[in-house]
């Protein structure tokens, strides 16, 4: 038997998936998704698999923000909400053993104005635009495409193709192609393209992975972030003994 567990997502309905899913535990099966690696496909793949109701929901439509928060909470009714990781000290570079409760990590769910706030003035150009969350299939259109003009490993490149996919509408026309957005954005200024970029940091929406730790060799205290990979799908049994 599965164990279930209803979750409120992050978008809180405002982007075309429902307010709540309800989710299972991890299996084998899930588990083999995971150690095979964790990319855009499989984790799309993992989460549909976790999703025991609505069986009808497009996992790859679905923001960034609400697959890694249905992530979390696969893990946290896998294996509880007890989590020890290991990272570096800030300040000065000690390995630090970091132990946080999951639970403890706040949420942003979006508010009833958050569709307005996707709707935005250039400081620059001053042209209204509408931006977007990103999706699955808007990560893989931008893979596909620095693949084809092999630009895999360009950095400057996939920013702009990244900026380009967030940009749904300008001056209230929609720009069909992602080529069409890129070359709006290259077309752009600095300021506009950093103010982008701070509109959409500020968004309010999804976990906050982040955790403070205190170093036992400098004493300051450092903000971790919690990554998600495999090792994350890994329990931390806190006094338990595993029979054998």
């Amino acid at each position: 038997m599965y164990e279930t567990a209803v979750i409120r997502l992050p978008s809180n309905g405002k982007l075309g998936v429902p307010e709540e899913v309800t989710i299972r535990n991890l299996t084998g099966a899930d588990e083999k998704i995971i150690y095979s690696g964790l990319n855009e496909s499989s984790m799309d793949k993992l989460i549909k698999n976790c999703i025991v109701d609505p069986t009808d929901i497009s996992v790859s439509e679905m923001c960034e923000q609400d697959k890694f928060y249905i992530l979390f909470q696969v893990r946290i009714l896998t294996f509880g909400s007890a989590y020890r990781f290991e990272t570096q000290c800030q300040e000065c570079g000690a390995k630090l053993e970091v132990s946080i409760d999951l639970d403890s990590l706040p949420v942003q769910y979006a508010p009833d104005n958050f569709d307005d706030m996707l709707n935005i003035t250039l400081p620059a150009r001053k042209d209204e635009i509408r931006i977007k969350i990103l999706n699955s299939k808007d990560i893989i259109e931008v893979n596909r495409l620095l693949a084809k003009i092999k630009k895999v490993n360009d950095q400057g490149t996939k920013m702009i193709l990244q900026m380009a996919s967030l940009i749904d509408r300008v001056n209230d026309k929609e720009m069909k192609s992602l080529i069409e957005r890129q070359k709006y954005v290259e077309s752009l200024s600095s300021r506009d393209i950093a103010f982008i970029w701070r509109k959409v940091g500020a968004l309010p929406l999804g976990l906050i992975q982040k955790a403070l730790a205190d170093c036992p060799v400098c004493g300051k205290t450092s903000e971790v972030s919690v990554v998600m990979n495999a090792e994350f799908f890994r329990p931390t049994f806190v006094d338990e003994e595993i029979d054998d």
